[in-house]
């Protein structure tokens, strides 16, 4: 794979001749120089970048972006920083390394499903905020009645190819679009019917495919009520988030969906149940709930 690095530093000799060195290695970096920290933040509007290299007067710069930071002093000191004043192949070598070992936590691979007994919850809204929060996600629309279809046939191939344990799913995934903070989606399908097909099984080996072969921070399923057959499907699934609501038929048939997972620990010790009431959403916002949840 390639890396995307932003350089920002006051010194820009420094910065132009530090992009034309690493793009010109062998080691898949794709650099670009900003001359301030509002240009960079301009190009994060519609751009992404795997890692930022700047200078260490930039320390309090709050951009969601992990951040090596270029010292005057020897990087021994501090861990993340890089000494500024030794080879370029030095500097190259050590920042691909910094790096590699970075991507474990930071782009760790982190899978939801997003499912309630309820409707009208906020099920779809916060499943797609969890995707906007996150740069590089995707979002999984399984539900029998989605918000948004699919004008494309990109979404009912999708089916068939999870159905099928057929690899060329991720080719299609590669193939789609993006949005402008690198995110893509599948979006809903016109008959529902097929989707009822989808066992653990399937699940699993997709998830399996996904975390080999690419490199999304956040995969989302969105998942309806009426073709969720297999509610062992859920145990795929890093963190099952349940949002609810607090009024009378709600609460009992949330306790029927409790009853029936008691017995399955795999599925009841992932459960994360969110209230997104209104109170809770308009004094604190989605990006607040999404970090408290740590989601």
């Amino acid at each position: 794979m390639s890396y995307r690095i932003g350089i920002l530093n006051q010194d820009k000799k420094y910065s132009y001749g530090l992009m034309e060195y690493l793009n010109n290695t062998e080691y898949h970096f794709k650099a670009i120089t900003f001359s301030g920290e509002l240009p960079l933040r301009d190009y994060l509007r519609t751009q992404k970048l795997e890692f930022l290299l700047i200078d260490e007067e930039f320390e309090s710069l709050d951009i969601d972006v992990p951040t090596i930071y270029v010292s005057d002093q020897r990087e021994d000191a501090k861990e993340g920083y890089i000494y500024k004043y030794q080879s370029m192949n030095a500097i190259a070598k050590k920042l691909l390394s910094y790096m590699k070992k970075e991507q474990v936590d930071y782009k760790k691979l982190r899978v939801y499903g997003v499912y309630s007994p309820l409707g009208r919850c906020g099920k779809t809204t916060i499943a797609k905020e969890i995707c906007k929060h996150h740069r590089n996600s995707l979002y999984i629309n399984m539900e029998e009645y989605p918000e948004e279809v699919d004008t494309s046939t990109n979404s009912e191939v999708f089916i068939y190819y999870l159905a099928n344990y057929n690899p060329e799913v991720l080719n299609l995934i590669a193939q789609l679009k993006e949005d402008f903070r690198g995110n893509k989606s599948i979006l809903g399908v016109n008959f529902y019917q097929d989707l009822r097909h989808i066992s653990k099984s399937n699940i699993s080996w997709f998830l399996d495919m996904l975390k080999a072969n690419m490199d999304f921070k956040r995969v989302v399923f969105d998942i309806g009520q009426g073709v969720l057959m297999d509610i062992d499907i859920l145990s795929c699934f890093d963190r099952v988030i349940v949002p609810t609501l607090g009024d009378e038929i709600s609460l009992k048939k949330l306790q029927l969906f409790k009853s029936n997972i008691a017995s399955r620990e795999s599925i009841g010790s992932k459960v994360t149940y969110l209230s997104l009431g209104e109170e809770d959403l308009y004094s604190r916002g989605f990006d607040e709930i999404i970090e408290r949840e740590e989601l």
